[in-house]
C-alpha cells in the first residue's frame, strides 16, 4: 500500500489503474519512479503517491477518474519546464509519451499531443513551409509555452468525463 501525506492507495485500488492505463503506473521506491518525477525546476520537487505514464487521453482519463474516485489532488507534467503542483500524496500524470502530431497544410494548422516537444513539430511543419514561432527554446514542450496558449485555435481538454473535441 502507498501512504503519503495520509493518503491510502490500496493494492486493489493501484492494480485497477494499471488494468486501466497502458502507460506504466510507478510508486515511491519503484523502478523509474524517480526518473519520471524529475523537473528543470529543482525549486518545485514532485512527490506524488502514484505515477502514471499517459501513452494517450484514453490514460489521462483513467487516471483523472482514479484520483477522483480517491478524492486525490492531480497534477500534470509535460516537458518538465513548467512549475508542476507538487501532487504531494496525490496523483502525477506525465504526458512525455504523448507524442502524436499531425499538420494540415491546408488549413495551416498543426495538432500536437501534450508530450510533443516543439523541436519535434519543427521538421514536420517544415515539410509544409510551415515555421511556428517558438522563440529560442526548442526544447521546450509544444503545449506548456506561452505562446502556444495565445496562438492556439482549439485546445482539447480531458478529464473524467467522456472526451469532446474542437471541431471533431
Amino acid at each position: 500500500m502507498s501512504r503519503t501525506a495520509g493518503v491510502n492507495w490500496g493494492p486493489e485500488d493501484v492494480e485497477a489503474l494499471r488494468r486501466a492505463v497502458q502507460g506504466p503506473v510507478l510508486e515511491p521506491g519503484s523502478e523509474g519512479y524517480a526518473a519520471e518525477c524529475a523537473t528543470f525546476n529543482l525549486n518545485c520537487g514532485l512527490r506524488p503517491a502514484l505515477v502514471v505514464g499517459a501513452g494517450g487521453a484514453t490514460d489521462v482519463r483513467a487516471a483523472v477518474r482514479s484520483a477522483v474516485r480517491q478524492g486525490l489532488p492531480v497534477a500534470v507534467k509535460s516537458a518538465a519546464h513548467q512549475i508542476v503542483a507538487s501532487a504531494e500524496g496525490g496523483l502525477l500524470i506525465t504526458t512525455d509519451r504523448m507524442k502524436g502530431i499531425s499538420v494540415d497544410e491546408r488549413g495551416r494548422t498543426a495538432r500536437v499531443e501534450a508530450g510533443v516537444r516543439w523541436s519535434e513539430v519543427l521538421p514536420r511543419t517544415a515539410e509544409f513551409g510551415l515555421a511556428p514561432i517558438v522563440g529560442s527554446a526548442p526544447e521546450v514542450g509544444s503545449s506548456a509555452t506561452r505562446w502556444a496558449a495565445a496562438r492556439a485555435r482549439c485546445w482539447a481538454a480531458v478529464s473524467a468525463m467522456p472526451p469532446t473535441m474542437c471541431g471533431g
